[in-house]
């Protein structure tokens, strides 16, 4: 039978909001291993102290603040390149088979003008295009014909620069997402490249979001 301490790392590790309460020291472990005794004696099959799961939970706190470190100082030290874009819709559009042309259309229409803000992803059933608020009038025109199933107005584009071994960095989008929420601020939509996140937010929260990833 593999050991307490075992049973413990895997239940927390399916809760990244415990996990980072651990890592700043703000949960009362006693509190959450009196909490884990009874899940984790069903787990076993055999009787669990309290004291055992405590001392488990410690352990793994230790562990938890030196990854913690670790992970922050990699932020601090790379998430310097932040940009920012206001004015921006964001619709979107059932999936049809004449919607790629619309949106072949579109990309032929703002060629040539690097200041005009436009992505699109394609999910199984919906397709979403985020453009320059300026441009309402001429893509609705473009895509009369397409079913368009929502449209949100006065968002801004917060564009993040990551480093280079992201892919490696275990928990870098949770932290930034938890630090976004845990201000209360709604992230509409997110677009990302091996390198770059973009968070969508709304405009009269802009100015909050970025001094979060600039701090």
């Amino acid at each position: 039978m593999k050991p307490i301490s075992k049973t413990v790392e895997e239940l927390i590790i399916k809760q990244p909001f415990i996990i980072e309460l651990m890592r700043d020291g703000l949960i009362n472990l006693s509190s959450l291993a009196r909490k884990m005794v009874p899940e984790i004696a069903e787990i076993r099959q055999t009787e669990v102290t309290q004291a055992s799961v405590m001392m488990a939970l410690k352990r793994l706190s230790e562990n938890l603040n030196s990854t913690k470190s670790q992970l922050i100082n990699v932020r601090k030290t790379k998430f310097n390149d932040i940009t920012v874009r206001t004015n921006l819709t964001d619709y979107t559009f059932e999936n049809s088979p004449t919607l790629i042309n619309c949106q072949q259309k579109l990309l032929k229409y703002i060629a040539g003008r690097p200041e005009i803000f436009v992505s699109t992803s394609r999910g199984i059933y919906e397709s979403t295009v985020l453009i320059t608020s300026n441009l309402e009038k001429t893509l609705e025109e473009i895509y009369t014909d397409e079913k368009k199933l929502s449209k949100a107005e006065n968002l801004a584009a917060i564009t993040v620069s990551l480093p280079s071994e992201s892919t490696s960095i275990i928990g870098l989008y949770y932290m930034i997402f938890r630090d976004i929420s845990w201000e209360g601020i709604n992230i509409y939509e997110v677009i990302s490249t091996t390198n770059e996140i973009t968070l969508f937010v709304k405009e009269n929260n802009v100015n909050k979001a970025f001094k979060i990833l600039n701090t």
